[in-house]
């Protein structure tokens, strides 16, 4: 993942795979138009890649990664936790 203003806002997309069956996600946006909540902390739309459809979502940041948050219609409800990648 890359992230990136947008704005004024936090966006984000897929720049590498660790699965070379997934290539076609790569530059597929998945975060969008995330606005600042707190500290570490964004709300906005992720984006569902395979799918295209679009959930209002919670991105938090903490030192060991990145927690994602998605609803729709606020009944049903999902989150990913992803690590940072090693440098």
């Amino acid at each position: 993942m890359d992230f990136y203003d947008c704005g004024g806002n936090l966006c984000g997309k897929i720049v590498t795979v660790d699965d070379k069956s997934d290539t076609d996600t790569i530059g597929k946006l998945i975060v969008d138009g995330a606005k600042p909540v707190g500290n570490d902390t964004w709300k906005g739309d992720i984006i569902d890649v395979e799918s295209g459809k679009r959930y209002a979502g919670t991105i938090s940041l903490n030192e060991n990664g990145l927690r994602l948050e998605g609803c729709f219609m606020m009944i049903l409800c999902g989150s990913e936790v992803w690590q940072r990648a090693r440098q």
